[in-house]
Order: C-alpha cells, then structure tokens, then sequence
C-alpha cells in the first residue's frame, strides 16, 4: 500500500524505453477491427491507419456466447494510430492516445497530424479535443520525451542541460543534487500512507500526482513543480513520524523489551 502509489510513475519510465522499437506485423493490423481508410503520404512511402484495438479471448467468447450486453461509456478499447511502410509490410505504433479522429500529413511527408478526442463521450464533460504533431522519423519521440519529463521531474539524478532562457548558465552540479532530493523525498513520504489517511493528507498527495501527470504529460517547466517540493517536505516530515511511532509501538509491545526496561 505505501509504495502503490509510487508504481505507476516508475512503470511510465520504463514503458517509455520499451515502446522505442514498438512495432507489430502487417498481419496483426489485419485482425484489427474497425479500421478507416488509410492515408497515403504525399510521398507515398509511408500510410497512416486508425483502428480500433482488437478484442481479446475471453471477449470473442463472450460474443460468442451471446453474453455480449454493452456498458455505455465504460470502452476499454481505443482507436489507435498505425504507421504502415509497403515497402516492408511493417506497422509501427505511434505514442499517441487514443480515441484518433482523423489525420493530415505535411507536404513534406516528414511530420504528421492528428487529431485526438478523448474516449467515453468525454466531450459531454468538457473540450476533450486535443492534436498531436509526429515526425516519422522517429514516432516513438513522445514517448521518450515523457520518460525524461518524469526523470526530471523524480529523477535522483536530473539533466543539466535542461533549455532554459538564453542567458542563463547550465544547470549546475549542486542544483541537481539538491533537485535530486525530492526521490528520497518521495519515498519516505510514503512511510506515511495509509488506508485511513486525514482529508488533508489526501490532498497534499493528490496535488503531488496533479503535479506529477502535467509534468509528464503536457508541458514540462521546472517552475511548475515548485508546489512539489514543500508537499513532500510535509509528507515526509509525518512519514518519519509515522515510522517513529510504529517503531515504538512495536517496542514497547515485545515482552522481552518490557522485561528489560522492568529490571
């Protein structure tokens, strides 16, 4: 429990480095369903495809079965954005989210365009309209770009080349270390974490994952994630309570030490 939060944000790491050659054959792009009409470069090298991720096992039997009541709004299934070279037959994936809408590529065929509306009737709720800019050279480049967003961000080692204004100097050895800080920061914050929390607690560690997602996921400014900082301080600060507290309980309750302190 107290590290189940922590997961998610080193999963998103590590799955940033595993979706770098992410790529699948021609054939499985058969099996998808509901794919729309491809869109050939101008070049015609390269087509782009949406479709819909295919169903699994136990879903197909499922259907099969008749037992296929729909829940509304409850799609676990996203429309998908494929990049398709004839010359080879292979279909990579592109890092975007889904529920892809429709595409446009540039003159140039270099750079794609796509647009994305957020899956479940999200647009009833609000904008849920987004679009996203893809070089073909290297469509996985959002994924990477995210993984060094949370580096910088819960890294315990940050860039110190992070673009900043013209006229300042690179980041230097002892503001790394002292941004470096906020890991083992985070983690004995969450000595703190339990089932019953106080609402205050609860909000301090919802900002720090408001925090966390816009970092990672829009735009990412050291200047945002100031709020961070003295949330964990605090977070922290109980987590070694907390701890402290446990420790002596368990202490005062072993009989061998009660018998000690006795004598």
């Amino acid at each position: 429990m107290k590290f189940s939060i922590l997961l998610p944000f080193f999963l998103l790491a590590i799955s940033g480095k595993a979706q770098k050659n992410a790529s699948i054959s021609f054939e499985k792009w058969i099996s998808l369903k509901s794919s729309n009409a491809p869109v050939i470069s101008p070049d015609g090298k390269t087509i782009a495809i949406w479709a819909k991720d295919p169903a699994t096992p136990g879903e197909k039997r499922q259907e099969e079965e008749k037992a296929d009541a729909v829940l509304v709004d409850h799609e676990q299934h996203g429309t998908r954005l494929y990049l398709l070279d004839p010359a080879t037959s292979k279909l990579t994936a592109v890092a975007v989210t889904a529920d892809v809408q429709r595409v446009s590529w540039s003159p140039q065929s270099d750079r794609l365009l796509a647009e994305v509306d957020m899956p479940n009737s999200a647009s009833d709720l609000g904008p849920s309209l987004s679009t996203w800019l893809v070089a073909i050279s290297d469509p996985q480049h959002f994924s990477a770009q995210r993984a060094a967003s949370l580096w910088e961000l819960w890294g315990p080692w940050p860039a110190g080349d992070e673009p900043r204004a013209p006229s300042s100097a690179p980041r230097g050895t002892l503001a790394r270390a002292l941004l470096g800080l906020r890991l083992p920061l985070l983690l004995v914050a969450a000595a703190s974490v339990r089932r019953s929390m106080p609402v205050h607690e609860k909000y301090l560690w919802a900002l720090v994952v408001v925090v966390t997602v816009v970092h990672v996921m829009t735009f990412s400014a050291p200047r945002f994630t100031f709020a961070v900082e003295p949330t964990l301080v605090v977070l922290a600060v109980l987590g070694v309570e907390r701890t402290w507290v446990s420790w002596c309980e368990r202490r005062d309750s072993n009989p061998h030490t009660l018998a000690g302190t006795r004598s």
